[in-house]
């Protein structure tokens, strides 16, 4: 498929290129389980571990800094 998006795509945006951003953005994925197991929603609290478990692989274990944007990453 000629044109076709993949998923990490989408992860590889400027705006992520500062670490803490992307600390931040895994840190609040994982509160949010904590969130949805006080209230009891455990079917919740799975979809949002799966999404917190993506998001620390996509952006802390295989991110890859935007090419061109002459900032180091931190």
């Amino acid at each position: 498929m000629q044109g076709a998006k993949t998923l990490s795509a989408h992860t590889s945006h400027a705006f992520f290129d500062p670490l803490w951003r992307r600390i931040l953005l895994v840190l609040v994925c994982a509160a949010w389980v904590g969130v949805e197991l006080y209230h009891g929603n455990q079917t919740w609290a799975l979809i949002t571990g799966g999404i917190a478990v993506y998001a620390a692989w996509s952006f802390l274990v295989t991110y890859k800094k935007m090419p061109g944007t002459g900032k180091d990453p931190g």
